[in-house]
């Protein structure tokens, strides 16, 4: 009786690693995907910005918003694909809306640009 209640004593207090583990790397993994996802919008806007004749009057589309009505889509794993614009002033002063589409590889931190030129 004394050895069943010692077993059942060290059971309760003994931690369950394998839901721990699973339930840490799902966190790193959710992490890694949050920081991957906001390091290639802020890459993206960055590249487009870099190519604008104004680029403090940029007004960029909601990158969140864009990833709800499908103009974003994809992952760290299998690669992102944005397909965005920009609303700038051209070298006349007047406001333009250009459109943009950044990219990257699977499992790749290199962001491409196609478009975003005036």
């Amino acid at each position: 009786m004394g050895a069943l209640l010692l077993l059942g004593v060290f059971y309760q207090c003994s931690p369950n690693t394998s839901v721990s583990s699973t339930s840490s790397a799902e966190t790193r993994a959710a992490d890694l995907e949050k920081e991957k996802f906001s390091a290639f919008g802020i890459t993206c806007e960055n590249m487009v910005t870099e190519q604008l004749k104004a680029p403090a009057t940029a007004k960029f589309d909601n990158y969140y918003s864009a990833r709800d009505n499908g103009n974003l889509t994809g992952s760290y794993v299998t690669g992102y694909t944005w397909n965005g614009y920009v609303d700038a002033e051209n070298s006349f002063g007047a406001n333009i809306r250009t459109d943009f589409t950044c990219t990257t590889e699977a499992g790749s931190d290199v962001v491409h640009l196609t478009g975003a030129s005036r």
